[in-house]
């Protein structure tokens, strides 16, 4: 979160601030992190996962599932101080190319999170708003997928 409000210190263009934010945030869902790792690290490429979420919890939990690492475990404490340096130099890489003018977005749409958005964003509900996976956490239950598109269509 702090990082956040140090984006929205310096890029003071709403659009811009929330296309970096929003990258930033594609970018931790669908990265293989830990990348950075120290010399005497616990750690290694069997111990990186791809979170699909933004959420401390999912991508702790998800990584514990791939990694074997229990949630209270030494390693985990590790893997969060190694993120802590992932994200710091990947937001620092963004902006140097922000202004520089070098950096453009990236396209952060999916299949899922596209279909969702059509509704629950921009649609007739609008009942939502977030800039990350939403399956990842919110899969489609049967009911949705057999009454929705029905209901949405009859809804004013």
């Amino acid at each position: 979160m702090e990082l956040l409000l140090q984006l929205g210190l310096l890029v003071s263009n709403g659009t811009n601030r929330n296309n970096l934010i929003s990258d930033l945030f594609f970018w931790y869902e669908k990265a293989e992190l830990p990348v950075y790792m120290s010399e005497n690290s616990k750690l290694n490429k069997s111990t990186t996962s791809v979170s699909n979420s933004v959420l401390c919890h999912a991508s702790s939990t998800k990584w514990g599932k791939e990694s074997g690492f229990k949630m209270n475990s030494k390693e985990r404490s590790e893997r969060c101080g190694c993120l802590v340096a992932d994200v710091a130099k990947k937001a620092v890489d963004m902006l140097n190319g922000y202004f520089d003018e070098k950096y453009y977005t990236t396209d952060r749409s999916s299949e899922p999170v596209s279909n969702c958005k059509v509704c629950h964003v921009d649609g007739k509900l609008a009942n939502i708003k977030g800039q990350m996976n939403c399956t990842s956490c919110h899969p489609k239950t049967l009911a949705h997928r057999v009454f929705g598109d029905i209901h949405y269509k009859i809804m004013d």
